[in-house]
């Protein structure tokens, strides 16, 4: 069981907008994290379906990002995923919280935190996730806490 899960990015060519990199490494982050998800849920078959946005997936509400410093290429980034504790009473929100970290600057860049939504793409609504995906989420909070507390 992974209670953070952690990515490598790389930028293959600089930008006009160097210091925007981060943002284009969160989406993937975000998905690789979810797929993660889908195969402590039920192997490969379950990560895809989570991707595909088949049955009952994850959907982003909303998203805050802090820019700390800007990211210039070469780099790496590691980002960094884990789920927070519940913020209001809604069930199918999924507050989750991430951080990029640069390699050449051996510092974080950037981080986010956000909301995801436990949605039935074959309902078109936001549901409740069952049982299983509660304990693994459950699993993965346990995880990071005892893992911040150490």
């Amino acid at each position: 069981m992974i209670a953070s899960a952690f990515f490598r990015i790389r930028q293959s060519r600089p930008s006009r907008k160097q210091h925007r990199l981060t943002t284009f490494a969160r989406p993937q982050s975000r998905m690789k994290w979810v797929q993660s998800l889908g195969h402590e849920l039920g192997g490969q078959a379950k990560a895809d379906a989570l991707i595909k946005g088949q049955g009952v997936s994850l959907i982003l509400k909303s998203i805050e990002v802090r820019f700390r410093r800007p990211v210039t290429f070469p780099d790496t980034l590691l980002i960094g995923y884990r789920p927070r504790d519940r913020v209001g009473d809604d069930p199918a929100v999924l507050n989750v919280t991430a951080s990029a970290y640069s390699i050449a600057q051996q510092a974080t860049v950037a981080t986010s935190r956000e909301a995801l939504v436990w949605y039935d793409y074959d309902r078109l609504r936001k549901c409740v996730p069952n049982e299983d995906m509660q304990a693994v989420i459950s699993g993965r909070m346990a995880m990071a806490m005892a893992r911040g507390s150490s």
